[in-house]
């Protein structure tokens, strides 16, 4: 097997980058303040979660796969995986990978191709290790609009907030 590379929908990476760049600028123009320290600390969880998701990276190859994330990696061998399973909620579907000794590892269908990444999946796990409506489930994922409708909407509320800073509405 070659090396393959997934990450998060290239689409999700324009308003991520664009809201961060929103709310610096808020932050900037509040400055130092009880305000922008506030700011500051309101935005915190918002730029982990935007790195997070612009540095997500899943590798497979002949040896395993490696989930890349913000500060933290796991990599796990095709003969330690115990589990492959699949949970739906709504227009979100996990992949759960599992072994003996570490956490589960979840997958999101936020990540492309994602289709393509389930069928690389089937094929390298034992198959006496795949739960039973698991293939079902990755073969015809839903449609992920969700994630990507919301950056945008934070694109939109921060843009406001800017241009009513401007405006001289407080």
């Amino acid at each position: 097997m070659t090396m393959s590379e997934y990450g998060v929908d290239r689409r999700m990476v324009p308003p991520v980058a664009i809201s961060m760049v929103l709310g610096a600028w808020l932050i900037v123009l509040e400055g130092a303040s009880e305000r922008g320290l506030l700011m500051v600390v309101l935005l915190l969880p918002f730029y982990y979660l935007g790195l997070e998701i612009l540095v997500r990276k899943i590798s497979l190859d002949s040896q395993g796969i490696t989930v890349r994330k913000l500060l933290r990696s796991v990599h796990m061998r095709w003969s330690d995986v115990t589990s492959l399973d699949a949970i739906q909620a709504r227009n979100k579907l996990y992949i759960i990978l599992q072994t003996e000794e570490g956490r589960p590892t979840l997958i999101t269908n936020t990540i492309s191709p994602f289709v393509e990444l389930g069928q690389n999946l089937l094929e390298n796990v034992p198959q006496d290790k795949i739960a039973q409506g698991t293939r079902e489930m990755l073969s015809a994922p839903p449609s992920k609009l969700g994630p990507l409708i919301q950056a945008w909407i934070i694109c939109a509320v921060l843009g406001g907030i800017i241009i009513g800073k401007f405006l001289g509405l407080e």
